[in-house]
This record gives C-alpha cells, sequence and structure tokens, in this order.
C-alpha cells in the first residue's frame, strides 16, 4: 500500500518483539545471576571479542601495511586489483 517494502519488515519485527514481550520471559529479570555465572559468561564475551579483534588484524593486515607505508590511493588501488583478480 505505501511502496515501502521496509515497512513490512519492520511491523514484523514488532509484532515479533510484542509477542516476546507478553508471553515470553527474556525481558523479565526475576532476580539477579549468581556472580561466578556473570564472571563466566563475561570472560566468554571478552574471549570473543578479543578472536574478532585479531581476526580483523589479520584479515586487514595489508591494508593497513599499505596505508602506513605508503598511502591510501594504494590501498584503493590494492583492493581494486584483488577485486578484479577474484571476479
Amino acid at each position: 500500500m505505501t511502496g515501502l517494502w521496509p515497512l513490512t519488515l519492520l511491523v514484523g519485527e514488532f509484532f515479533g518483539l510484542f509477542y516476546v514481550f507478553i508471553r515470553g520471559k527474556i525481558f523479565r529479570v526475576d532476580k539477579m545471576p549468581p556472580r561466578a555465572e556473570v564472571m563466566s559468561e563475561a570472560r566468554l564475551v571478552i574471549m570473543l571479542l578479543g578472536s574478532e579483534i585479531v581476526s580483523t588484524l589479520i584479515f586487514n593486515a595489508d591494508r593497513i601495511l599499505l596505508k602506513t607505508v605508503i598511502d591510501e590511493v594504494a590501498v584503493t588501488e590494492y583492493y581494486l586489483a584483488s577485486l578484479i583478480g577474484k571476479t
């Protein structure tokens, strides 16, 4: 009716959250979890964050090195050349 296709997605997401808010227990806080459980989950989150940072640095090390040693134009040329090579 409106011609805006994202609007249908937003309406669906809203009703899904509304249903979970009414029927589910995920948004309810009955009591605080034990401190040991929170610390265990915090360690896992920190480990995940650290591994994502290392992964990003490894996959982008060539571009970071090019920008540091040469300039931004070299990074763009390298990116485009590798994109064309993959294609």
